[in-house]
């Protein structure tokens, strides 16, 4: 048997130091995760096997075979640093002595991987993560490993929606309607592969849209779908009893999007006719005009008294091109009234409703979808009062989107 001396010598030394008390020591050393990379479908849950194969030296024992142990692994994104799930469960085995001294374990692990994690990871703006564990053979030094995971897209998981867009029954993307009239609204969605779409119609009443909104359940929705296309999913009646402010959303359950689901805004009044209205000048805090908006952009204006909820409606410039939007930096210009009064004699494009108890609010996602990079747009905020009137507007105002 060919033995290197030196080798055998430090295996010796070692060895001897073991039988020694308070003499041992232990580090974690070295480590791998098997496969080095894999790719997941985006919102789908789906399982991975991975194999840690870790080395400690020179374990606390006679003999080098120290037990090496994981308490819990992370699904981690290296590029935001950010933490998107945790696996609470305890991986550990009795690694295998060898010659110089050091200890190998080898531990397989089905990892179930929620659904709920590519969609985490796509939202904080990256595309990929780590699953990583950290082991110790019961000594100050650890060793952290990872296995690279990467986001597949719609056609990784065989059918996914690319894009959901909301509108009501006559088109507009907000409405203020009579109490207890008929309203309905309607989804279309564009998808890819073939697959059964579920979810649900849901509705948030008054009593939760002036905070954190609570939806409940309307109707479900299930679809067979097959290629790739669009479909349409009318809603049922939406309630219209309770006066206040209300936000429909179609939630999609399978197959999961990659985006939060649109939503949409309608105030119910109780109309009271021959009862005159004051109407209010409003002042808008910010932005400025001709502002450049962008996600962060903050929309604020001064409170009007009676107000139960503030619309924000979005027009499409007649003229606006990318070749006559100002270049960045420069700075505003006079405002064309009659291609501002061309704008407002169309329907807005895009619009939102906040609650009366709100003065500030930023663009929603699905307010933003609609606007288009290098473009210039006209905008306004009414308020409005209980019988579900116009009670305050403001001045129209232009913004650009870089």
């Amino acid at each position: 048997m060919n033995i290197n001396m030196k080798n055998l010598r430090q295996w010796l030394f070692l060895a001897c130091l073991t039988l020694l008390p308070g003499s041992g020591w232990a580090d974690v050393t070295s480590g791998s995760a098997q496969p080095v990379s894999t790719t997941i479908p985006l919102g789908q849950s789906t399982t991975m096997t991975v194999t840690w194969v870790v080395t400690s030296f020179f374990a606390l024992a006679p003999l080098p075979n120290a037990t090496l142990t994981s308490s819990s692994g992370q699904f981690f994104v290296p590029s935001t640093g950010l933490v998107v799930g945790t696996v609470n469960s305890t991986v550990s085995a009795v690694g295998t002595g060898m010659i110089d001294g050091s200890s190998r374990a080898i531990i397989t692990e089905n990892v179930t991987v929620p659904a709920e994690i590519s969609l985490k990871v796509l939202r904080s703006g990256a595309s990929s993560l780590e699953y990583r564990r950290t082991f110790s053979d019961g000594s100050a030094v650890t060793g952290t490993y990872a296995v690279n995971v990467a986001i597949g897209g719609s056609g990784a998981a065989g059918f996914g929606i690319s894009r959901m867009a909301l509108t009501f029954d006559d088109g507009a993307v907000v409405r203020i309607v009579p109490a207890k009239s008929r309203l309905s609204a309607v989804a279309e969605v564009s998808y890819n592969g073939s697959g059964m779409l579920t979810g649900y119609w849901e509705v948030a009443d008054p009593g939760s849209t002036s905070g954190t909104p609570v939806f409940r359940q309307l109707q479900p929705v299930s679809r067979g779908l097959g290629g790739a296309g669009r479909m349409q999913a009318p809603s049922p009646d939406l309630p219209t009893g309770s006066l206040g402010l209300y936000m429909v959303r179609l939630r999609v359950t399978a197959p999961v999007p990659g985006f939060e689901p649109p939503v949409l805004y309608y105030y119910v009044g109780e109309t009271k006719p021959g009862t005159p209205l004051a109407f209010m000048p409003m002042t808008v805090m910010s932005p400025p005009d001709q502002a450049y908006v962008d996600v962060a952009t903050s929309f604020a204006w001064q409170p009007v008294k009676g107000a139960r909820a503030y619309k924000i409606e979005i027009f499409a410039n007649p003229e606006t091109s990318a070749n006559n939007l100002p270049e960045l930096g420069g700075g505003p210009v006079a405002a064309d009234p009659q291609l501002m009064q061309r704008a407002l004699s169309r329907p807005p494009m895009a619009g939102m409703l906040v609650a009366g108890k709100q003065t500030r609010t930023t663009l929603s996602a699905a307010t933003r979808a609609k606007l288009l990079p290098q473009h210039s747009y006209f905008w306004r905020i009414q308020a409005i009062g209980a019988d579900g009137s116009t009670v305050g507007e403001a001045q129209v105002r232009e913004l650009r989107i870089p």
